[in-house]
């Protein structure tokens, strides 16, 4: 969230630069006080990166990275961490406000999707947004992905000789 708060800052320094620049005794005060703003900024925008929260966002950015194909797709909730890899539902990430707007027809494609071994996603962020939508879409997403121990980031089980999921899937399982 600290790079966000970056923006109103910036805007709260243009202003305060104008102000100063109206006046000539703190004109020579406007030479100091960018620097003074960007030090602050800089040493709250590494305290944001090295936070907690900061770290499982990091960890799964590194996994999405590292162990999906760039091609690959992400059933997503609303938590960070899965950039860089195209939605899987039409909608993008299924928050709080818009799953009440996601029509029947549409919740029962994404659980033949999910269902499907070759059509789908191969990341599922099962955060509680995810936890959250009809009981037949998280049904099929314990059923047929597993945990990978980073964050909240599941996985697509291998399908085994009898149809069931087993492992985490071979071609894409971490090293």
């Amino acid at each position: 969230m600290a790079p966000f708060a970056a923006i109103p800052a910036g805007i709260a320094a243009d202003r305060l630069m104008q102000l100063i620049a109206r006046t000539p005794a703190a004109a020579e005060a406007g030479l100091v006080v960018p620097d003074l703003l960007l030090v602050v900024l800089v040493t709250r925008m590494g305290a944001a990166f090295r936070a907690a929260g900061s770290r499982t966002t990091m960890d799964k950015l590194a996994y999405v990275v590292t162990r999906t194909p760039p091609g690959a797709t992400a059933l997503k909730g609303w938590s960070a961490g899965v950039a860089f890899r195209k939605s899987t539902f039409y909608c993008g990430i299924l928050y709080r406000e818009i799953r009440p707007q996601v029509p029947q027809a549409a919740w029962a494609q994404l659980v033949a999707k999910l269902c499907d071994p070759v059509e789908g996603p191969t990341l599922v962020d099962f955060d509680a947004d995810l936890r959250d939508p009809p009981a037949d879409v998280v049904a099929a997403i314990s059923d047929h992905y597993a945990p990978t121990g980073v964050g909240t980031l599941w996985r697509r089980r291998a399908v085994g000789k009898e149809g069931q999921g087993s492992a985490l899937d071979p071609v894409k399982a971490e090293p």
